[in-house]
């Protein structure tokens, strides 16, 4: 029996690329009930041409895909061994999304307030305020109060002057035209707005029915959340 391993590099992740890029492996049993591993390939996308030889060592084998995925086989010529796949990207793509499942897997949308939903976030997900030109192209979370975080500002309007805009700390759900969602965690001072983003790290703000909730407390740990 075997099963095929795949491995994606998103498309999404370069600036010209337009499909994903897949290198697939066959996981097998073989005798004695041990595990073996071959016909590493290129399925879709990229430039992958298969692994090398090295002449200096007849049990490695390397290659780097067009997306700059470097494999490195270690497959001894002795039978009592296994073989070994060292997979290395670019320390700019290094991350992972990694998902085990069995049986159907489904998706649905829901309706409502502030809601405690698990959702992946894809690989270098994060930007600074300076790297945000328009909030609304995307579906984020921006952290900061408004005079701390100029995107915080643009979301509530501008307001002035800044510091008298939020009494505590709130997690507040904006919606834009286009059909993006920005999530609004912000406090007055930084450590309310901590305590907001704690809030929201426990699920404590999923108990909430609004699109906004205030955050007060003393500590953080401290912390009581109701809707406004």
């Amino acid at each position: 029996a075997a099963f095929t391993m795949n491995l994606t590099t998103l498309a999404k992740e370069f600036d010209e690329a337009v499909t994903d890029e897949v290198i697939a492996w066959d996981i097998v049993s073989r005798a004695g009930n041990e595990v073996g591993l071959q016909n590493v390939r290129g399925t879709l996308g990229g430039n992958f041409f298969g692994l090398f030889d090295l002449e200096e060592n007849e049990d490695l084998s390397q290659a780097l895909s067009g997306y700059g995925v470097f494999l490195e086989l270690f497959d001894p010529t002795t039978s009592d061994k296994a073989e070994d796949l060292t997979i290395e990207y670019p320390l700019s793509q290094r991350g992972a999304r990694v998902f085990v499942t069995g049986g159907l897997v489904t998706t649905s949308s829901i309706e409502g307030g502030v809601t405690e939903r698990v959702q992946a976030l894809p690989v270098g997900v994060s930007k600074l305020a300076s790297e945000v030109a328009d909030v609304t192209q995307y579906n984020a979370i921006v952290v900061g109060g408004p005079c701390a975080n100029p995107i915080a500002a643009q979301l509530m309007g501008n307001p002035e002057p800044c510091w008298e805009s939020i009494s505590k700390a709130v997690v507040k759900l904006y919606e834009h035209a286009n059909g993006n969602v920005a999530m609004l965690v912000a406090g007055r001072t930084g450590q309310d707005t901590r305590r907001a983003a704690r809030a929201v790290a426990t699920g404590q703000v999923a108990s909430v029915n609004s699109k906004e909730a205030e955050v007060s407390g003393t500590t953080l740990t401290d912390i009581t959340v109701r809707a406004v």
